[in-house]
């Protein structure tokens, strides 16, 4: 994880424990480079290091899933420096 992403992350870990009822899943994702199955482990190692650090500030695991999508939800083209760095990311899905 980034350590500009931690704020965020704090965001969603008061908004937690503010509605208990909320659930998330924890979503990775990849550029296009490497293979997919690289990719897919990737994404799911992503999702899984997002789920634990909200997970270690207190979040009940019951109400976290994780997920690694690879390469097959891009945001963008996969086509330049900048393009990737947007398909390279963790999204947090309302349950």
């Amino acid at each position: 994880m980034k350590p500009e992403s931690i704020g965020t992350l704090n965001s969603i870990v008061k908004l937690l424990q503010e509605q208990s009822a909320l659930k998330f899943s924890v979503e990775g994702h990849t550029d296009s480079d490497g293979d997919d199955n690289t990719n897919m482990k990737l994404s799911q190692e992503r999702a899984e290091a997002v789920k634990a650090y909200l997970v270690s500030q207190g979040i009940t695991v019951e109400r976290l899933s994780s997920k690694g999508w690879g390469e097959l939800k891009p945001l963008d083209k996969n086509t330049t420096a900048g393009a990737k760095s947007n398909n390279r990311r963790v999204e947090i899905v309302k349950l």
